[in-house]
């Protein structure tokens, strides 16, 4: 079995009415990973384009 190599940092956002991804489990897998979980209240399956840019503006600044 290989193995792949564990990130330094993964952040995972979904929002609280997500019908693709359960918002429960992917919290429950993230508590699990060792992620860093965003619940985004009252988004769907395909965030909003303005809440994606601020997370990669902030992903970029470091």
């Amino acid at each position: 079995m290989r193995r792949c190599p564990r990130p330094a940092r993964c952040d995972v956002h979904v929002g609280t009415q997500d019908t693709q991804s359960d918002p429960d489990a992917v919290a429950a897998l993230c508590r699990r990973l060792g992620f860093g979980f965003y619940a985004v209240h009252g988004g769907g399956h395909r965030l909003d384009e303005g809440y994606v840019a601020g997370v990669l503006d902030g992903f970029l600044a470091g």
